[in-house]
């Protein structure tokens, strides 16, 4: 009998709580809502952006994708996505395709899981 194992990463997820109530003591409630907003939906469409480009093989936007994904993430305190990011750039410097690779998709699952703590932060805990 042949028994199929399926392995799922689980990499951690780091939201620093300080950062975002830093920032909405110098935004504002309203106006940290909307920049968390915007930054969110930056996030989401980058992301899309670099997983496209990295689909075809065009590693300088993926490496200048990834550093802005990782300023963003810094900005509302998405530490492990900005982590996550650098070691994208890092690895489009190597030109090792199996590492960017990795990286590309380890940064995907991290920013996913990100993202959806922050849209549903009842379940960053267990995050």
């Amino acid at each position: 009998m042949t028994e199929v194992i399926r392995l799922q990463p689980a990499d951690p997820i780091d939201v620093d709580l300080d950062r975002l109530e830093s920032l909405m003591e110098e935004l504002g409630r309203d106006a940290c809502a909307e920049t968390m907003e915007r930054t969110v939906k930056d996030l989401r469409a980058d992301l899309y952006a670099l997983h496209q480009a990295h689909a075809e093989r065009e590693l300088d936007l993926v490496a200048t994708l990834s550093r802005t994904l990782s300023e963003a993430a810094g900005r509302i305190g998405l530490a492990s996505v900005g982590n996550a990011a650098r070691a994208v750039a890092s690895a489009c410097g190597s030109n090792d395709p199996v590492a960017i690779g990795a990286t590309v998709a380890r940064l995907g699952r991290i920013s996913q899981r990100s993202l959806n703590a922050l849209e549903h932060p009842e379940h960053l805990e267990g995050a």
